[in-house]
Formats: C-alpha cells, sequence, structure tokens
C-alpha cells in the first residue's frame, strides 16, 4: 500500500547555525525524526487524517508549530510535500 502524495509529508532535518545558515543533518536525522513521531503519537497528533487539503494540512502546521521549528513545502496531487524540521545549534 502507498499513500496518496497528497497526504504524505517526507520529514527531513536540517540544522541551523548561528549565522543563520543550514546544513542537513544526516547521521542524528533519525534520531530526530524518531523524537518527532514520538511527539506526534503523544500530542495525539498522530491519529488525526492528514486529509490533503490546504487547510487540514495548516491546522497540523500550527499545531506541530507550537513545539517545533518547521517548514513545509506542500503537497500536491503527484507530489509528497516535505516538512522540515529545523534543529538550532545547541538543542
Amino acid at each position: 500500500w502507498v499513500t496518496p502524495p497528497s497526504q504524505t509529508l517526507a520529514v527531513r532535518v536540517e540544522r541551523v547555525a548561528a549565522d543563520g545558515s543550514r546544513k542537513v543533518v544526516s547521521h542524528m536525522a533519525k534520531h530526530y525524526r524518531g523524537l518527532f513521531a514520538r511527539y506526534l503519537i503523544q500530542s495525539g497528533l498522530a491519529a488525526r487524517p492528514l486529509d490533503g487539503s490546504t487547510a487540514g494540512i495548516a491546522e497540523f502546521l500550527e499545531a506541530v508549530s507550537e513545539d517545533w521549528a518547521v517548514e513545509c513545502a506542500l503537497p500536491t496531487a503527484r507530489k509528497a510535500g516535505v516538512l522540515t524540521l529545523l534543529v538550532h545549534e545547541g538543542q
């Protein structure tokens, strides 16, 4: 079974330096994705279906951004979206 692209968000992780520059996190990315997955489950956000609508995704992002620094490239009917977790140096 493959999820519909409009209901899918790939999660990537970037480290933000003090000067604002960014680097993709490779070694610790699995760790941060695991922390994020735990957060989604414990907060109840994982139980909410991501219906693919702009309003539904905006509501999800608003809830997530209360505790995480995130950016999102919205999904389309043909391409999954990308949710970027921004980890600031020192975290």
